[in-house]
């Protein structure tokens, strides 16, 4: 049985959950800083991958050559073991996706500087060549 959300997408959308918000901010954020290196302006897209399916991504460049994934919603230290694994699996999907999609650069943002070092530890090995992983904090 599927559990019902609390509240619609549509108020996720538009930031009137606390986390949601942290999310926007974040891809607000990050969307300038890549906006000013890389003289380009970036925007969520919704692009076909895979089977034909449309994959939601947080960034991508004007061009289309750069695609970017931003996990922004937690520090490491609000989470519990279970939680790890269970975020380590939505990070290491959302690498997958960006492996697959048809970008030539592909990065992965994780804004808690705690969070990205635990990734980087426990992704190594894993996480395809053709994806950078960076640390931009939200100031």
């Amino acid at each position: 049985m599927y559990e019902v959300m609390p509240i619609s997408r549509e108020e996720y959308k538009k930031g009137k959950v606390p986390s949601e918000r942290l999310a926007i901010r974040a891809e607000k954020y990050v969307s300038k800083v890549l906006s000013e290196r890389y003289k380009m302006d970036f925007k969520k897209k919704r692009v076909k991958i895979g089977d034909g399916r449309l994959r939601e991504f947080d960034l991508v460049s004007e061009d289309n050559r750069i695609f970017v994934q931003i996990k922004s919603r937690e520090t490491f230290h609000s989470l519990i073991n279970t939680q790890l694994s269970n975020r380590f699996a939505k990070y290491m999907l959302d690498c997958i996706t960006l492996h697959k999609s048809p970008g030539t650069m592909k990065i992965f943002i994780i804004t808690d500087r705690k969070m990205y070092e635990w990734f980087l530890i426990e992704s190594s090995g894993l996480v395809e060549p053709d994806i950078t992983v960076e640390h931009i904090e939200v100031v």
